[in-house]
This record gives structure tokens, sequence and C-alpha cells, in this order.
């Protein structure tokens, strides 16, 4: 059989759709015709990607279908979809019903995919009509158990849609409740649904309901399932998010894609207004990294809110994890006590240091390589009032701030000398060093330890304890655990080598010293622990270890042993 195709404007015909198109479809053979109507949107769609079209659905004489217009608002453009109304002629006819191919030559790209066939379907569904006047036994009729598994809330794509569509239609004398149509109804019905139906007057065969979905109406994960290529599946699902910006980690074979990929999660996310994708790994003396703009304005200046905390940063000039922020707690609520001086060397942006001295009301030193964080973070002191919590940030090198830390507790007794200065030493607490060091920075950290041959014994009762973050993996050939290496890491940096370990493990990690952690205990009282934070790799593991640095470490390390 050959279909013919000719397209008219409306114009001609006023009665139907305004700046529509008319699609006429005659069959050879029997005389039969009929006419669908498209927007102008849809037309365009189905020009492009149409290779043939086959009527499949006989509507009886003169029944139309009205669809009602849909206003989508988006963030960059108002889009109005004409109603569509499908005419059909006298005697037996077919209507334009589905596309069965469409031109795989032309790729969905970010710009056409909101016109994918896939993403705005038609759906018909059988019903049930229930008379207006038996409408109270709606509730009771969609809350039987024998009417759930014949409902259309089963259907596999009215599950996706948000909002979802209405399950009971209004009509002029009825109201229908949608079916899966997918159930053979007149078949399937048990004994005992069919008389609770009878029993309230409700007809088995109402008329087929039409429903539009819109892509609007879809999930991302759904919509990139649609629109990816099936060799790129599974779609990316996961994404971070900082203040208006969604930061992606795109896979080898969905960067292609990538602009594609950005445009859907700009859409539909309503709080999201910059998309980027991270090029590359973080790098450099500041932690950063390069991106690439997916979607939406290039602005990488967030403002984000943790536990109540407000901070601004920039994205492309500071270094900043949300994954981090569950740490930062635990820190906060195992470690850290009411009243006490923080040393952060690694601040960034100062989360942690905001919300110790918020939470604990503690006295901070802060300190990153990077002047930019060190902007923000006296911006974000300033913006959550906690200025006069602040004592010291400083943006040098690591190891100059912690040799700082021990210099400046050591001449305290010299600073008395001058009023102006021993007020401001009362207030900072430098009597005595500082209750807890932090040092999140897992690829370096251990390294900066060496600058605690600079500190002298504390002068108070109370000794700082360090937390520092490192990378570890299990070690099979040694028999060591991810957590043993990560602590033997950590004393390669404090302790003398052992002097025990056969050349070929001079270029070790942790410059072979196995199994320490007992004799950091045992000997100088570190009281040494090691927490599993979060798996970076397959085997590659964030720990962090914390020690206190007792007079006798600090001895030792000094060259006293």
């Amino acid at each position: 059989m050959i279909s013919l195709l000719m397209i008219t404007t409306t114009s001609m015909r006023p009665n139907y759709v305004a700046r529509g198109f008319t699609i006429f479809t005659r069959r050879c053979g029997p005389s039969s015709r009929g006419y669908t109507t498209l927007s102008r949107r849809s037309l365009a769609w189905h020009t492009r990607h149409t290779t043939f079209v086959r009527a499949s659905i006989s509507l009886p004489q003169d029944q139309r279908e009205y669809n009602q217009t849909t206003t989508f608002q988006s963030k960059s453009q108002k889009r109005e979809y004409s109603p569509s109304r499908t005419i059909e002629s006298s005697g037996p006819s077919e209507v334009l019903s589905s596309i069965q191919h469409y031109n795989d030559d032309e790729e969905v790209t970010a710009d056409n995919w909101r016109e994918h066939p896939d993403l705005n379907p038609t759906l018909t569904f059988p019903t049930w009509a229930v008379p207006l006047e038996h409408a109270s036994v709606l509730q009771t009729l969609l809350s039987s158990e024998l009417t759930q598994p014949f409902l259309a809330t089963r259907h596999e794509l009215l599950q996706q849609c948000h909002p979802r569509p209405k399950i009971v239609q209004d009509g002029d004398k009825h109201k229908y409740i949608l079916l899966d149509p997918q159930q053979q109804q007149e078949k399937q019905l048990p004994t005992d649904l069919i008389n609770l139906l009878q029993q309230h007057h409700v007809q088995l065969q109402g008329p087929d309901v039409t429903i539009r979905i819109r892509y609007h109406q879809l999930p991302m994960t759904y919509i990139l399932h649609k629109v990816l290529p099936p060799h790129v599946h599974p779609p990316p699902t996961a994404f971070e998010t900082v203040g208006h910006v969604a930061h992606l980690n795109l896979r080898e074979h969905h960067i292609p894609f990538a602009k594609l990929i950005g445009q859907v999660l700009l859409e539909k996310s309503s709080t999201i207004e910059t998309v980027i994708h991270k090029v590359g790994q973080v790098n450099g003396p500041f932690r950063t990294y390069d991106y690439q703009l997916l979607a939406g304005r290039n602005d990488t200046i967030c403002r984000v809110m943790e536990h109540g905390i407000q901070m601004e940063l920039d994205l492309a000039k500071v270094y900043w994890s949300s994954r981090l922020a569950q740490e930062r707690q635990v820190v906060l609520e195992q470690e850290i006590r009411e009243g006490q001086v923080i040393a952060d060397a690694f601040s960034g942006v100062g989360a942690i240091c905001l919300l110790a001295a918020r939470d604990k009301n503690c006295t901070i030193f802060a300190n990153d390589w990077n002047p930019q964080a060190i902007h923000y973070l006296k911006r974000n002191f300033a913006t959550n009032r906690l200025r006069h919590h602040l004592v010291q940030s400083t943006h040098q090198d690591a190891y100059e701030f912690l040799m700082d830390l021990g210099l400046s507790s050591s001449s305290c007794e010299e600073l008395e000398d001058d009023e102006e200065e021993a007020t401001a030493s009362k207030s900072s607490k430098t009597t005595h060093l500082v209750d807890h060091v932090l040092m999140n920075f897992p690829l370096k950290a251990p390294t900066f330890l060496g600058a605690l041959r600079w500190w002298s014994p504390p002068l108070s009762e109370h000794s700082p304890r360090l937390h520092v973050y490192t990378f570890a993996r299990a070690d099979a050939k040694t028999g060591r655990s991810a957590q043993d290496v990560a602590i033997d890491i950590i004393a390669s940096e404090l302790l003398p080598p052992m002097g025990l370990e056969d050349d070929d493990n001079d270029d070790d990690d942790d410059g072979g010293c196995h199994h320490r952690q007992q004799e950091l205990n045992d000997e100088y009282g570190c009281q040494v622990v090691a927490r599993e934070v979060r798996d970076v790799a397959p085997g590659k593991l964030v720990f962090c270890v914390s020690f206190t640095a007792t007079p006798e470490l600090l001895r030792v390390m000094q060259g006293s042993f």
C-alpha cells in the first residue's frame, strides 16, 4: 500500500486550529481519507524525521478530540503549544497516529531535544464511566484492592510524570477512571470486581480518553535515557550542587553529548542556573580545576548554606567539596570541645572554622596558600557575625604556618614586655599551643608535619591534637591494611626510620615505617586513631589520622632521643 501526503495551511479552515497545519492522507484502494492537525513546532519535527507514517486508529464519524493548550515557562523563553484536533470525515477512516521511524541522520542536540517524539507522547486509556450522581463512590473504588491492578496508576510512563495526570477525568455526565491499557479488561476482570462495579452503576466500557504528555513533566533520568544513544547508556545521574551551579564529572563516553546533558539538567532543575563539567583533576597549589561550561550563564560565584552557616565562594578560584560536609560534622562533634583553640592549615573558605566558632565558641587560626580562599574566609566570618572569633587569617605556606604556631607560643613571655602585645596575646590564648590542628589536604598534608620540630613542649598541661588526612591503599606485600598504611605514612614524618627494611622499599610512601602505631602509643603517648573518611577510587581510601603532639614526641623530632 502506498500513502500519499499533502500539506495545506489551515488558513482555509478557520474552524480548526489557528496557525497550525493540516495533513491530508489518502490510501490507495477503498475510498477513505482523514485529516489531522499539528502545531508548527510538531510539524517541524515530523517533516524532519518522518520517513513514512502509518494510520492505525479508526474513529467514529465526526469524532473530535480536543487537547487544551499547554504553556511551559522556562528560564530563557516561553513556549506555547497550540491545541491539536483530529477531525474525521464520513465513512471508515484512519488517522495519523504515530511516527513509525524518524531520521537517525539528524542527531538529538541541545537545541532540539525538547521536540523529541518520545518526550511528548499521546497516550490513550480505556476507562470505566461513573455517572455523576454516583461520583461519591469514586474514593471507594480507587482504594479497593480489587481495582488497583487495573488502574492507570500502574502505567510506567505516568509514574514518571510530574505533575502526574489525574486518574479521574471529568466529563459532561460521567467521571472517567483511567485504566492500564495493557490489561485485557473484558477477559481478566474477576467476578468480584464486576459485581462491585455494577453495584455502583459503573459502565465497564467507557470511552477512550487521550492524555498528552509534555517533556517538562518527565524527570531528567527518563529524558536522558530517551535522547542519548544506547551505546552511552546508562546516562549520568549524579552531580554536585554548589549554590546555583551543578558540577558534573562526565565519563569519557558521555563527553560528546556534554552540551545536551547540561541543557537537560539546566531545564529540569529550578535552582540550577549554571552547569559545568570538570576538565582534568584537581591540581596546582590552590587545589582548583579547569571546567567547561555546558549550559546557563558563566557565573561560578556561589552562595551556599551548610548547617545554617552562609558562605560565598568562587568555584573557579578556590577549592570546595560539598561531600565533606558530613566529615566536618564528625570532627566537630567527636573532637572539638567548647571554647578550644583551633588552627586550620588548609582552611579553604572556612567551613569548619565557621562551624566551630558558632557552635563551640572556638578561637580560630586559619591559613590557606590561596589568597582568594582567605578573602572569602574573612568575608564569610563577617557575613555570619563571627569576626571576633577569627584571631589570625594568613595565606602562606602551611609549613610556615605550623612552624609559627610553635614559635608564637614559645615567645609569649617575651611579648609581655609590651603592654599592647601582651593584651593581644592574652585575648588570642597563645599562652599555650592550640588545642587542635586540622590538616585536610590528603595529597600532601603528611609532608608538612616536619614543622613540628620548631614547636616547644606545651606550656600548659594540654598537648595539641593533630588531625591529618591522607590517601592510603592496603599493602598485600607487607600484610598491612589501608588503615595501617595510613598510620605508617604519618609515622614516617614524625619518627626516625627504623632502619630494618630492605633497599627495595626505599621508595615506599611510608619511608620504611611499618606497623608503628604501637610505638607511637606506648613510647610517646600519642593516642593514635585512624578513621576512614571515604573512598575516592577502587582500593584508594581517605583516612583521618589523629594523634597528640606530646612533649616526648616533640623532643624525639628535635633530635633529643
